[in-house]
């Protein structure tokens, strides 16, 4: 087994598990706190309640894995750069804007579907936008691995989605917040204000750095 492999395993099955206890100790919370209210929610220590981020066989966790396995042991991928994963990705979301555009006609000339059935059509229409979101997800995964190995620097995915996390929790007050809105104009204005004020906040964090 290789070290990649390993790391990916040993990686998921970290995530899955801290999922898991998370889950637990809401239960319980929820239940009163104490191991007797958990027993007799039915759980019995199992994982069929627990939510689907933090399944074993979750297919991001599973897909993270891959792209890990992928860029250690793949001798493409270990020749790629991130200037060659970001043609790739300009690529991959051309594709899923046309899959967004498409029409049941258009899809119909494709031979999408059976026996023109309008429910199959959709399934198929949907089947081949999660193809190309896919893709689109893999080569963010893959960018993010090589630009690591590549700059040596400290990013990640995980470092990724934090920082995504936390900057809509910031630009949207209304929503993780105490400010309302009333409007979508209102929803934008905040959302460039709070923008405004982080730009602001950094310019003067680099004009302090350099006096």
């Amino acid at each position: 087994q290789s070290q990649s492999q390993s790391q990916s395993q040993s990686q998921s099955q970290y995530i899955s598990s801290s999922c898991q206890a998370r889950k637990r100790s809401d239960l319980r919370v929820r239940a009163g706190g104490g191991g007797g209210e958990f027993d007799d929610m039915g759980m019995d220590g199992q994982d069929d309640n627990l939510d689907d981020f933090c399944e074993a066989q979750n297919p991001i966790l599973e897909l993270q894995g891959a792209v890990t396995r992928i860029v250690n042991e793949c001798p493409w991928t270990m020749e790629q750069t991130p200037k060659s994963i970001v043609e790739y990705l300009k690529s991959e979301v051309e594709e899923v804007q046309e899959q967004l555009v498409l029409t049941t006609e258009k899809a119909k000339g494709l031979g999408l579907g059976e026996n023109d059935d309008p429910a199959k059509l959709l399934d198929a229409m949907d089947a081949m936008l999660e193809d190309e979101l896919g893709d689109l997800l893999m080569n963010v995964l893959l960018l993010t691995s090589i630009a690591k190995s590549h700059s040596k620097r400290g990013v990640s995915i995980q470092g990724a989605a934090k920082r995504a996390v936390e900057k809509l929790h910031r630009r949207c007050p209304y929503i993780f917040g105490e400010e309302k809105v009333a409007s979508v104009e209102e929803a934008r204005a905040v959302w460039q204000r709070v923008k405004r004020e982080e730009q602001e906040r950094a310019t003067t964090l680099t004009r302090n750095k350099s006096s």
